[in-house]
């Protein structure tokens, strides 16, 4: 038997990345959170008439990655990266925050409450499972803190019927708690190992006796609870329980496998995955429990524009399960059985793009005559075969790692923050990296496009938005003052290759020149390259300047049409901001870690200057910023490097500043232009790159 799953209802609202939905006891309500520090929550009705049933906002100061309803339904609890856990309760005809849980160390990413509500468990980031006994009139209290895993806790998921709580982490475990009966102690009594990468998440079946992991390593693991004396002669110690692999479903997905959901009315294993794709396991008619065979009935595939995040069915209606992603909304999608086999339903299947579609699209976001004239912008490579673009992936810098990811999505365009061909090659061979990288994507048909500089000056890019960690009025440090006569963009070539004095860029700029064309009052060079020239220039050039094309002894080729994107005064190089409010360099620091989400940063601090003095502005230049932020009159420097000396100028004129890593101060921008660049061409499939990162790390 296959199955068919279809959308039934889409719903909008979140602003940012929806990380995880929570369907309430009776299935009549569903809850949502995400980056936007809100959970909302659903009305549950048969077709596509959800609607938002109220918005639940103030509990915490950042994400909220988790949340889960108490069995008797009058309770939710959140989990957040501010380290805390809200708890909401229904009272007086409304949720209200009753409680607030403190004591992790780090970013909170699960909780669960157990099957009699009496205890509520939570992991983090900092390598810890806590157990809350939940006592009348909102007190909770710390039962215990289990420090089983030596890495990042993913999920804790509660056995349905017995206090057993299971862990997933990143250090590629589960791990298993029960308390002592005899000194009410919590320890840790059994670990499942088998996965090779990090366990995201795991599922109970209904009778508590099987458990399915989800790993980084895009398999699924379906575990199988022994008692002692056993007919199949497990060992079990302690006179216990043990969890044994009995089956490995592989082959299926293609990127890591976020979450899972075992359905206790169906029997039913959904998967929610980076390749965008809903998938529905069942486990084989007649199949050994202690050898089990399962089949994929269903496939969605791009069920969502980007990573799915979070998968849950329904606990009451059968069928209906809900799921979110990062493209900032959660759905509803029904599960039908038919008859049919080998034959999938997939939905939401999106048109595809010509490169020369997405590239205008791109210009038009960020025009390439905002970048510096050294800057090689644009479109990098370009396959022979022109084909249609149906995959983005966005990357900071373009490595042999970050193509391997790439290719393994499909990609057709790779967006590379930094230029991956910058210096001339004079050769493509395969001892060297970059060369290897160009020649494999030619071969795999992928164009490589570079906005480069064009994002750090253009309004709302690259610069506002790493500003945006503080609150205050905004203006730029480097206005690009451009002539606003300059309304025609022209391109120059050579139509004619002189072999002694081979025409580049550069060259034709000394040709126009030469003709008394001055640069910056006559015209503006948008970009130079091995073949030709392009410029901003106003009407009443053009007919000169197609003189000079004509009059040159290399005959230049002349193109030219108008430029409909002049910058406005917002645009340039460098960010300043007058805060609304003074705060603390240590505030400072923390609105700066949360917003690039890094653990480290480098400060001097200005002479005289602790970490609980007070600033009032900061100046921002994403990379390398020390040309544009020497000498502006701001209290604080932010950006991803500088020199000594230029650190120690700062420091000594009273400026403190903080260096996150050159592309640290870049890399997180990438999530925001991805959902912008959907909201331009919602065709698309944008994929956000989890392997780049910087070279420089702190030990």
């Amino acid at each position: 038997m296959t199955g068919k799953l279809k959308a039934i209802c889409t719903l909008k609202g979140h602003t940012g990345i929806v990380w995880n939905t929570s369907w309430h006891p009776k299935g009549l309500m569903l809850a949502s959170c995400g980056e936007d520090k809100t959970i909302r929550l659903w009305n549950y009705k048969d077709g596509d008439k959800s609607t938002l049933k109220c918005l639940l906002a103030d509990g915490h100061q950042r994400t909220v990655r988790a949340i889960a309803w108490s069995h008797c339904g009058q309770s939710l609890a959140s989990a957040s990266f501010d380290a805390t856990i809200a708890i909401w309760d229904y009272k007086s005809g409304q949720f209200e925050c009753n409680a607030t849980l403190e004591g992790h160390e780090n970013e909170v990413k699960s909780v669960a409450w157990s099957r009699s509500g009496s205890m509520l468990a939570t992991c983090s980031r900092d390598k810890s499972v806590w157990v809350w006994e939940v006592w009348e009139d909102n007190e909770y209290e710390c039962a215990a803190v289990l420090n089983a895993h030596s890495q990042d806790v993913k999920k804790v998921v509660w056995h349905p019927h017995e206090d057993i709580l299971a862990s997933a982490s990143y250090d590629n475990s589960v791990k298993l708690y029960m308390e002592d009966a005899s000194d009410k102690e919590w320890t840790c009594v059994g670990t499942l190992s088998s996965h090779t990468s990090t366990v995201w998440s795991l599922a109970f079946d209904k009778t508590g006796d099987r458990i399915v992991t989800s790993s980084d390593d895009r398999t699924l693991k379906i575990w199988q609870k022994y008692l002692p004396g056993n007919p199949e002669g497990i060992s079990v110690k302690d006179g216990n329980f043990v969890y044994k692999c009995v089956c490995t479903i592989s082959g299926f997905h293609t990127r890591p496998i976020y979450d899972i959901t075992w359905c206790h009315l169906t029997d039913l294993i959904a998967t929610a995955c980076g390749d965008n794709s809903i998938r529905i396991f069942k486990e084989e008619d007649l199949s050994d429990r202690n050898q089990p065979s399962f089949s994929c009935i269903s496939h969605v595939n791009e069920a969502h524009l980007q990573d799915i995040n979070s998968v849950q069915w329904n606990p009451v209606v059968k069928g209906v399960l809900a799921s979110c992603s990062d493209d900032e909304t959660a759905s509803r999608s029904e599960s039908h059985p038919c008859k049919a086999v080998n034959r999938y339903c997939a939905t939401g299947q999106r048109n595809m793009a010509t490169l020369s579609e997405v590239v205008s699209t791109l210009k038009k976001m960020a025009p390439l005559s905002l970048a510096e004239s050294w800057d090689n912008v644009g479109l990098l490579v370009e396959p022979e075969v022109q084909k249609s673009v149906g995959r983005v992936f966005l990357t900071n810098d373009l490595t042999e790692d970050v193509l391997e990811e790439a290719v393994s999505v499909n990609t057709d365009l790779i967006i590379s923050y930094h230029p991956p061909l910058f210096t001339p090659f004079k050769r493509i061979t395969s001892d060297a990296w970059k060369s290897r990288i160009i020649s494999r994507c030619l071969g795999r048909g992928i164009a490589i496009y570079s906005p480069h500089t064009s994002w750090d000056t253009v309004e709302n890019g690259l610069t506002d938005w790493l500003i945006s960690c503080f609150d205050g009025k905004v203006s730029t440090i480097t206005p690009l003052n451009i002539n606003p006569k300059f309304s025609h963009v022209v391109t120059l070539s050579a139509s004619v290759k002189d072999n002694t004095h081979p025409l580049n860029g550069m060259r034709i700029k000394a040709i126009v020149e030469s003709s008394d064309f001055q640069a910056d009052r006559d015209f503006k060079v948008v970009s130079s390259n091995d073949s030709q020239l392009q410029v901003l220039c106003n009407s009443n050039s053009l007919l000169t300047l197609n003189k000079v094309a004509k009059s040159s002894q290399y005959n230049l080729f002349f193109y030219a049409n108008k430029n409909e994107s002049l910058p406005s005064s917002s645009t340039g190089g460098g960010r300043y901001c007058q805060f609304t409010n003074r705060l603390t360099i240590n505030t400072a620091i923390k609105k700066i870690k949360h917003h690039l989400g890094v653990d480290n940063l480098m400060i001097a601090l200005a002479r005289g200057s602790t970490l609980e003095s007070t600033i009032g502005s900061a100046a921002a230049v994403a990379g390398s910023g020390a040309s544009l932020l020497r000498g502006v009159n701001a209290d604080l420097y932010l950006t991803g490097e500088m020199s000594h000396h230029d650190v120690l100028d700062a420091v000594h004129n009273n400026v403190t500043v903080i260096l996150a890593n050159h592309s640290n101060t870049e890399r997180n921008y990438l999530k925001v232009f991805a959902n912008r660049l959907l909201k331009e061409m919602p065709q698309l499939n944008v994929h956000v790159s989890k392997v780049d990162r910087d070279p420089l790390t702190f030990v």
